[in-house]
Formats: structure tokens, sequence, C-alpha cells
């Protein structure tokens, strides 16, 4: 599966290591629950939320894609669970 063009400029607009304004993480100290998050829209939302600064937790059907999907999150910001 692959992104729509709307969604990716959506989880692309802001680069990696950018930050708001006075390098101000938008989701600083939050947690995020994302459901589907092995999947091609779910891991992209989590990857970027995980930019923001929010704690990221991953839920889907497959245990071994939602690690791949984790290992890519830097691991204070990651949880898997199946």
């Amino acid at each position: 599966m692959t992104l729509s063009a709307p969604l990716k400029e959506l989880v692309s607009r802001r680069p990696a290591s950018s930050c708001s304004k006075d390098n101000e993480m938008l989701l600083q100290d939050k947690n995020a629950v994302v459901y589907g998050g092995s999947g091609a829209v779910g891991s992209a939302v989590a990857r970027a939320f995980a930019r923001e600064g929010a704690r990221v937790f991953l839920a889907g059907r497959t245990l071994a894609e939602l690690d791949h999907v984790a290992r890519e999150i830097p691991p204070q910001m990651a949880r898997s669970s199946q």
C-alpha cells in the first residue's frame, strides 16, 4: 500500500530534524496510540508523532511488523503491542 499524495505531504511536511517555532516540539510529553501502526498510513503517522516528541504506542495485527516500525522510532518514544 502506498500513501496518497495529500497524505505524503501531510506526514512529510516537516523534516525529521525540524521543530516548531522556538525549537518546541508540538507533542512533547504527550502519549499517542496508533492503531494499524504496522500499515503504511499508521507507520507514517507514528513516525510523524514521534518527530514531534510524543511517546508512541503502536497497535496492530502483526507483532513482527509493529516491531519493525518501532525500530524506526527512537526507543524512548515507541511501544508496540499486538
